[in-house]
């Protein structure tokens, strides 16, 4: 329906390719099955590593400048800081030997690497949503194991009182943004999405076709045919009926991963916060990366439990045994 409406209303057929492609990004999980769910793990961390440290740091043999700062939107990004992030204080608190500390310190370091270009580009929402997925990894730890975890609470805070200076430069400039630009005209967006498609009951029920523009208020009234979040794409390209049916296709993949939050807590609390950023946030949903994303989620969610190659599976998979795949 949307490509004929799309070709119906005259949209520009380069316009139809661009949202035709990331429409089948989204379905990754249907073209792609992997029986070591390890292998993709490790691939989407690596993807993150490399597109932050294009991003943020000035590496002569992977390209650098500031026309690659883009790259640290990528969902990847975000899901290796939180997840390596994570996974230092669950190899820590899970194990706490000399052996963990080593590779906790690792992981921090990569998280470091990922973290660092989304602060110099002052992505509000990922700073926020990354301090509340370590909140929430924090606190499941601190039940779990509270003595440990205590202990590496006294060291993050003395390791952030040592960078205060730089941190409050950080979140001076997020405040300043916030005072410039407020929400970044989200709801206007919204607005001005809905009033495109409610002018016709057709179009309220299945949108304008791919390849549709707007008038963005997100971007100064320009017209464009993107919006900034996956719900109020489809609402505009699909109308109420492909979003209902897109909030369902990403409702059931996150269900499945809450079955397994146990066993692969850092991973959904990671996967969680990058899948909603892009869904009602960012316009990032419409790059591969963010398919790997939802290639991620149905894996651990449908696909099986790697039990076959002798991967041990479980929240901290980078903390594998000897007979399994680590990093």
């Amino acid at each position: 329906m949307p490509l004929i409406g799309g070709v119906i209303g005259g949209n520009g057929p380069g316009f139809i390719i661009r949202d035709v492609i990331p429409f089948l990004f989204l379905f990754l999980p249907l073209f792609i099955v992997v029986h070591n769910r390890a292998l993709i793990l490790c691939g989407v961390l690596a993807v993150g590593v490399l597109f932050g440290l294009r991003a943020g740091f000035d590496v002569s043999f992977l390209g650098g400048g500031d026309k690659l700062f883009y790259l640290a939107n990528m969902p990847s990004v975000f899901f290796a800081a939180v997840f390596f992030a994570g996974a230092a204080v669950s190899g820590f608190a899970e194990r706490f030997n000399v052996r963990a500390v080593l590779k906790a310190l690792v992981f921090v370091g990569l998280a470091g690497v990922c973290l660092l270009p989304i602060l110099e580009t002052q992505q509000r929402a990922s700073v926020g949503v990354f301090v509340l997925s370590m909140a929430a990894v924090f606190g499941v730890y601190l039940w779990r194991h509270p003595r440990r975890v205590v202990f590496v609470l006294g060291v993050l805070v003395l390791a952030l009182v040592l960078v205060l200076p730089e941190l409050r430069g950080v979140f001076e400039a997020l405040g300043r943004k916030s005072e410039l630009v407020g929400m970044n005209m989200r709801a206007e967006e919204w607005r001005a999405v809905w009033a495109e498609i409610s002018a016709h009951p057709f179009s309220l029920l299945v949108g304008k076709g791919w390849g549709a523009t707007f008038s963005s208020p997100a971007v100064a009234g320009i017209e464009v045919n993107f919006t900034h979040g996956l719900v109020s794409s489809l609402l505009l390209k699909t109308g109420l009926v492909g979003a209902g049916m897109g909030l369902f296709y990403i409702g059931a993949l996150g269900r499945g991963l809450l079955n397994s939050w146990r066993e692969h807590l850092v991973l959904i609390v990671a996967l969680a916060g990058a899948i909603l950023i892009d869904v009602f946030l960012y316009a990032s949903f419409k790059s591969l990366d963010f398919g790997l994303m939802l290639l991620l989620a149905a894996h651990f969610g449908f696909y099986g439990d790697g039990s076959a190659r002798g991967v041990e599976m479980n929240a901290s998979v980078l903390y594998a045994k000897e007979d399994s795949i680590s990093l």
